[in-house]
């Protein structure tokens, strides 16, 4: 393709969402970057205040979540959306589970 009809091609952002995701995967080191990145939009405002996506490792994601109350709730009725709202961000599944542990003090 000549670079004059590449530049006029159009794209669809569906089309362009999954290589721009890849390429910055691969230059921050990792999907983690990406998820953190885009955190607020995957769980939502409210519940990206209070979680901070720490580590992937091996399928799994570790959150850190400002209370107990909050690690209690997320367990129990929100891992299974959370965990489809990250996979859903990339093509291939990224993560298999999430664990969740309290925000280390400063």
């Amino acid at each position: 393709m000549r670079e004059q009809d590449r530049h006029k091609k159009t794209f669809h952002l569906g089309e362009l969402l999954p290589r721009v995701l890849e390429r910055i995967e691969k230059r921050a080191g990792g999907k983690l970057p990406v998820i953190a990145a885009k955190w607020p939009e995957m769980v939502g405002q409210e519940v990206a205040r209070h979680t901070v996506p720490v580590q992937l490792q091996n399928g799994r994601l570790t959150v850190e979540v400002d209370d107990s109350v909050w690690m209690a709730e997320l367990s129990r009725f929100h891992r299974g959306r959370m965990i489809d709202a990250v996979n859903g961000a990339f093509e291939k599944k990224s993560i298999s589970t999430m664990s969740f542990r309290p925000k280390k003090s400063d």
